[in-house]
Formats: C-alpha cells, structure tokens, sequence
C-alpha cells in the first residue's frame, strides 16, 4: 500500500469544509434497455453500463467494461462469454478486452449461430467468429435497401427484419431472400423484432404479432395481442411476448388463436416492456422504469424483484424523511431507503404522486387514481394514501378526494392541510374528512405553504397568510405594495417567527416586523453574498437555513443576513428537491438522482472543526477517481497499533481490505468499478464508516 503525506486540499466550498462532498446514492438513472442469462447470473444493459445478478436480480453489481457510464445495447450471453459490438469477457464481466473498432453504431441485435456472431448496421449484416474481436461483412445487403432492425436464428437459418420485409438466409448472410409477402400491404410500420419457432416465423410490425409458416406466403395476425412488441421468448411451447404500456405481456403458442393477456402489476401506461429473458426454468421481464418481474410457473404467477442497486428513478421529484426512512418519488412511484441512500427499493405505490409531505411518523401522498386494469381513467377523483411503517404498507384514506390541483400538504396543530393554487383544504382527521377554509384570502394563487410550531403560514401572490388555533384565525401579515411589484415570490421558510421570502429573479427578501401606514408589515431585500437569482426552496436544519436555487445549494448561519456555497464535485443539473436526513443533506439534481453531502456537521454547525475530527475519518477527494486519501488521525486511534480498513460495494460484498499505521495514506483503486462504497475503519472495539464514491 503506497503510503504519503499529503497536505489537505485548498477549500473545496467558499466557508473552508474540506471534509465532506457530494456523493450519489444509489438511486440514480438506469434505464434497463437488454437483458440477458446464463445459468449463473442474470445481466443487464442499461443506459449506465453492464450490470450482473446472481440472486435472480434483487442486488446488482455494476461490471462495465469502461468507467464511462455508456448506453448497452446490443449484448449477448454465450456461457461465460459477455459480448456487445465493442467489448467482450470470458469470465462473466470481470475482466473485459477490447475489440476492433467498428466505426459504426449497429442498428440490430446480437445473435449467435454456431459461435458465429451476426450483428446488424443499416442495410448489411456483420459477422465475427472470434466472440467480437473482430468483423467482416457478409455477402450481400438486405435487398430492396432495408435497413437491418432485428436478427434471429432458426437452425441453419438467419432471419433479418427491416422497414417492411423480411428476409432469410441458408447461407450465413451471404444470400438473402424475402420470406413471404411484403407487410407493408398491412399498413406502416417497422419490424422491430424476430422470432422464429418451429417452421413457424413471428415478426413485430406496428403496432400487431403476425405469424408465416412455409405453406402460406401471406403473413397473419394474431389478433389477440395488439401493441408495439418489445420482445419474444420461449419457454418449453408456451411464448411470452412483452409490449408497450401498462406492464402488460401476452402468452401463447403458435397452435394457439387466442392469446392470455397477463398483468405483471398495476401501473400506469408510461411502462413499457423493454427485456425479456429466460434463465433456467425462470422467464425474467424488464420495464423501462427498472422493474424486474420474473415467473417460474410458466407465466401463472409473477413476483418482482427487489433490484437493489439497479433501480431506476429517473428524475426524482420529491424527497422526505420519516423516522429513519427515505422517500423519493418519480415517475416510477415511490422508493424508500433505510439505509441513509445506499440502498434504495420500491414500494407498493408504483404512481408518481401528485403530492408528498411527511410529519415524522406518518408519510402522506396524493396519487391519481387509475381503473381496475391499472390504467389511468376519467375519473375526476385522486387518493390520499398514509404509510405509518416507513413504506411497507399504505393505508388508503380517501378515494373520492376532487380534482381540484392539489400541490401542497401540511400538518400543524394535529390538522392536516392540502392546498391547491386557489383554495385550501382541511382535515382534522388524518385526511379521512375534509371542509374547504374559507377565510384565507388569495389573490390569484397559493404559492407556498409551511409550518414552524403551531403556525401555518400561506404564500400567495400578494399576500402572506399566518393561521393559529387549529386554523380558526387567520392574519394577514404582509401585502405586496405598488412598490414592490417587480418581487415575484416562490417559495418560504419560517425559523424563528423569522419570514424568508425566494423570489423568481430578484434574490432574496424578509418580512420585517415593522409596519407600514396600512398595518401590513415592510418587507426588506437580503442579499448579502447572493442577488439576482431564482430562490426555489428552503429548509431548515438545526440552526441553519439552506436554500436552493436550480443550480446551486446556499447556506446562512444568520438567519438569511449573509449566505455561502456548498458545492464541492456537484453535477451541474437542476436541483429538483432537497432535505436534511439524519446527519446528511440530500438532493435530486435533474435525472442525475440523489446526492448527498454525507455529514451535514460539516455544513450546518459552527462547533471548532477539531471536535468533529475526533468521531470521523476523513476522505479526499470524494468522489473519487482512482486514488483515495485517508486520514484517522483526528480518531481516538492507539498511534502503538494499525488501523484495518475494509471497503465494500453498495450490496455488503468485500472488495478491499488492507491494515496501515495511524497515519494519511493514499489508496490506488485501480479498475474498481464506479458506484457507491462503504469503508471502515477498525482497530480494537472502535470503529468509523464513511461512503466513497467512484466515478471516472
């Protein structure tokens, strides 16, 4: 283990904390678009690389063959052999090799024939017979100048699917010929996928399944399944096929007219089938919201998989905390996280809710209704449901609750409180009940709505609105004057009885205690250390506020006088929501998904940055590329013996461990894949884990 003494960094955030940074969790996007198996794992290739299951996808480790997180698509499985157009494994993904490069993006899948692979690319088909090292081209184009979308292999026989044709070769692509007539006599479309069972050839065009066989040139429908086809296995005789919208597959054979359609779970129409693969006697199914189903019953019954590490939440919508839980919530419904962001998995709400708010033991959400297939319908109604269990089980208080564009929810003075950008519900019953308030007064709209103790404050356009006495008194505090008609408020936060007001373009205000001629108090411009910028959100931890604006995380010490940056190796998305959780800031930046800032003491406290040494390791740079420095010197170490490191992937597994003297040291990590890491450090009975991430 190399060992040096290296100064520490210059600061990495403007008020001098060097020791924490933004790190991502595990819940980031991951868009499954290729599943594959051998009798030994499951892989899948996402829009963030290679990832690989040996426990039927409830975890997964990230084995990329680059540490650029890149789109894979195609890939195929061949025993041990891992191979995509670019780089191929003998060993299942550990080890990777290049190969020549192909100077092109392939347009068709992967196929294998005799160890023979066949790729597609425009009108041509590529082979190689050295597991992708390197290609030639077959003989002859597609005829007609199809482009090749799809291969498949039925004994000797290769078949191509294009814009309207299908074509097959006895010859390993050195001769082609159309099999049957033309589809496009059928209408527009684009044969999107192959198969081939029997003497008997499936083909994906449009939006059907049609079917030919050697005794008729004509191509028929299968009438039953209707959709785009996204994929086609066999198991035994029965066929799956997977289409787009509601999670949906239909089963059958080609003996059979009439096809069982097959509901994987309720969800709404946005899910698309994009991976279908058999493993053994299991069929696995894989949507673009990163669910896994799999069945081992021949489609009867169907279970999905915890997919821990490979979860897909694209943009994260909203964050909350209750107790020692995490939600987040995005198109895919809501996931939670028990485990400070290492690990996120889904729950049973698979809606994206219309509205989240948590009061620290009960978690509440506003979800659109959907029929009885899973579909969202006409009905002018959406749903409060309540989790008092951190997520395992929802509890659903009301289904009749009116469509009337509810954004907000709020608790305060055991009333719970919704609001829509005109009007203003409550409901001293945990949401069972409601009555409309009707004596808060907006002009246009509700902005904002928040709690500090037994107040609940209102923003809207033009007046701020303070409640008491379980929402019976009502006080206008603040009328937005003539004067201050360029202010344009959006957001607030209360600390205090202090009023903090984020504007669209013009930095930040407070609501003063002074009053003007009217009785209305005076609001004062506050842009010490920030001015012009869009103040989206605040919270407030301990005695600190932060505040985010779409780009960047701020920090007042003052309430609100002066304001600094906390941005050390942050990815320059939107911010789309942010909280505080246990001792960690947490944010979800654009589809780049949440981050965290792994020890807030090092943001939020002004203790002597000695006393905080003393419980913690430090690591610099995090995250980190391919070296890692360490430094335990600030612990309560025995300077006479080592200190044991261990570091661990995002699923528990070793996959580093070392001893080194009480002293800064510097770890080469080499081709450790990119992801999210645990290390600790032990010596006798005292301990100190920190999370390091990787990323190149």
């Amino acid at each position: 283990m190399k060992t040096a003494l290296i100064l520490l960094a210059s600061i990495l955030v403007l008020f001098s904390e060097s020791r924490s940074q933004w790190t991502q969790t595990n819940l980031y996007s991951k868009r499954i678009s290729i599943l594959a198996a051998n009798d030994s794992f499951l892989f899948a290739g996402t829009t963030n690389g290679i990832f690989r299951s040996e426990d039927n996808g409830n975890h997964w480790q990230k084995i990329s063959p680059t540490s650029k997180d890149t789109s894979i698509f195609p890939m195929v499985v061949m025993g041990n052999n891992v191979i995509t157009p670019f780089y191929s494994s003998t060993n299942n993904g550990t080890e990777w090799e290049r190969h020549q490069i192909l100077n092109f993006a392939p347009t068709g899948n992967l196929v294998v024939k005799d160890s023979i692979l066949y790729i597609g690319r425009d009108s041509s088909v590529y082979y190689s017979n050295n597991k992708g090292l390197t290609w030639k081209k077959t003989g002859s184009s597609l005829p007609g100048g199809n482009t090749c979308y799809t291969l498949t292999i039925n004994g000797s026989t290769l078949y191509a699917g294009g814009e309207k044709d299908v074509f097959k070769s006895s010859d390993n692509g050195t001769t082609w010929e159309r099999l049957g007539r033309a589809l496009s006599y059928l209408g527009s479309g684009t044969i999107l996928q192959l198969y081939s069972k029997d003497s008997t050839v499936f083909a994906a065009y449009g939006y059907g399944l049609y079917y030919n066989n050697p005794s008729d040139s004509l191509w028929k429908s299968m009438d039953s399944v209707w959709g785009i086809v996204r994929g086609i296995i066999q198991k035994d005789s029965v066929l799956f096929v997977g289409i787009d919208g509601y999670e949906l597959i239909y089963r059958g054979s080609n003996n059979e007219k009439k096809w069982n359609s097959i509901r994987l779970k309720h969800t709404n129409k946005l899910s698309v089938v994009v991976g279908m693969v058999r493993k053994g006697n299991t069929v696995f199914v894989a949507t673009d919201a990163g669910r896994l189903f799999y069945s081992s019953d021949e489609g009867n019954t169907w279970e999905e998989s915890k997919n821990i590490g490979l979860r897909s939440n694209t943009s994260v919508r909203e964050l909350v905390s209750c107790g020692g839980t995490l939600f987040a919530t995005s198109v895919a419904g809501i996931s939670t996280s028990s485990d400070n962001g290492l690990t996120w998995i889904s729950t049973e709400i698979i809606q994206a809710p219309i509205a989240l708010y948590s009061n620290g033991s009960s978690v509440y959400a506003l979800i659109r209704s959907m029929d009885s297939i899973g579909r969202f319908g006409p009905s002018p109604y959406d749903s409060l449901i309540r989790t008092t269990d951190c997520g395992a089980t929802w509890t659903t208080l009301k289904t009749d609750f009116k469509r009337l564009g509810i954004k907000y929810l709020a608790e305060c003075n055991s009333v719970l409180y919704a609001a829509s950008e005109n009007e203003v519900y409550k409901s001293s019953d945990s949401g069972r009940s409601w009555s409309k308030e009707t004596n808060i007064y907006f002009s246009k709209g509700i902005i904002a709505m928040t709690t500090e103790d037994t107040t609940i404050y209102f923003l809207g356009d033009k007046y701020v609105n303070i409640g008491t006495n379980r929402g019976k008194a009502w006080e206008i505090i603040l009328h937005r004057e003539e004067g201050y008609r360029r202010f344009y408020p959006i957001s607030m936060v209360v600390k205090d009885k202090r009023i903090l007001l984020g504007s669209y373009n013009e930095g930040l205000y407070c609501i003063d205690t002074t009053r003007d001629g009217y009785g209305y108090r005076k609001i004062v411009k506050i842009n010490d250390g920030k001015t012009a910028e869009q103040f989206n959100r605040f919270i407030v931890s301990g005695s600190n506020i932060f505040v985010a604006t779409d780009n960047q995380i701020y920090k007042s010490t003052d309430d609100g006088k002066s304001w600094t940056i906390i941005d050390s190796l942050l990815p320059k998305y939107k911010i789309n929501t942010f909280i505080a959780h246990g001792s960690a800031l947490y944010i979800a930046r654009g589809t780049a998904g949440v981050w965290k800032y792994e020890n807030i003491l090092d943001v939020n406290s002004d203790e002597n940055p000695e006393s905080i040494q003393d419980s913690h390791i430090l690591c610099y740079p995090n995250p980190t590329g391919n070296s890692l420095t360490i430094d335990p010197t600030g612990m309560s170490f025995n300077n006479a013996h080592s200190v044991r490191y261990i570091l661990s992937n995002s699923i528990g597994e070793k996959v580093m461990e070392f001893e080194q003297n009480v002293q800064k040291c510097t770890v080469e990590f080499g081709e450790l894949p990119n992801g999210v890491y645990s290390l600790t450090a032990m010596q006798g009975v005292r301990r100190s884990t920190v999370m390091v991430s990787v990323f190149r």
